[in-house]
């Protein structure tokens, strides 16, 4: 990689869907399942001067097992969650401007250049999660959690020149997003 550079993950906001089955008043597993959301790496350091470095979509359905604190029919019911997502990505890409920067780190001509592909290894990872429900009535609630993932993963880059590979990295990534969730419920 290109000494003194750095880059960090924006924010995102997507859609996602839950299913939560009791098994008994306090104790509960629920999947999570979402839109995958695109994140955006913005370079640091060296890299700074080029922004946008590229993007990614992450995919991580979650399952995870909760236990609910007050009576099963109290309106206010604080809770935690320990559980597992497995982590992957698609549709990973590298701007314009850090095509660029790699051919002329590796002084290729941009004519000749024909691609920096990049990858993201799939990796699974715990899920610390926390948060409050709030029954309006016997139907429909609230919900507010915040989950905590400590997730890393590789990028592999691969650039070629005339479609012949010219130089390979790898860049160990620790992400650790913590990751807040409000949710309409409805109990059937």
């Amino acid at each position: 990689m290109v000494p003194g550079s750095g880059a960090s993950v924006g924010s995102s906001d997507t859609f996602g869907m839950n299913l939560t089955y009791f098994i008994d008043s306090r104790w509960a597993v629920e999947g999570v399942l979402g839109m995958p959301p695109k994140f955006k790496l913005e370079g640091e350091g060296t890299l700074g001067p080029i922004g946008e470095l590229g993007s990614a979509r992450q995919w991580s359905p979650t399952l995870l097992g909760k236990y609910y604190f007050n009576d099963g029919e109290a309106k206010f019911r604080p809770y935690v969650g320990l559980g597992a997502t497995y982590v992957w990505y698609s549709d990973v890409n590298l701007t314009p401007g850090m095509q660029g920067a790699l051919a002329s780190r590796l002084r290729l001509p941009a004519s000749a250049l024909s691609a920096t592909t990049a990858k993201l290894d799939s990796s699974f990872a715990a899920v610390f999660n926390a948060g409050v429900a709030y029954q309006f009535d016997p139907h429909w609630g609230m919900a507010f959690s915040v989950s905590y993932i400590p997730l890393r993963t590789t990028a592999k880059l691969t650039t070629t020149a005339r479609g012949i590979p010219v130089a390979t990295s790898e860049a160990s990534l620790k992400l650790n997003p913590i990751v807040p969730y409000l949710a309409v419920t409805y109990k059937f």
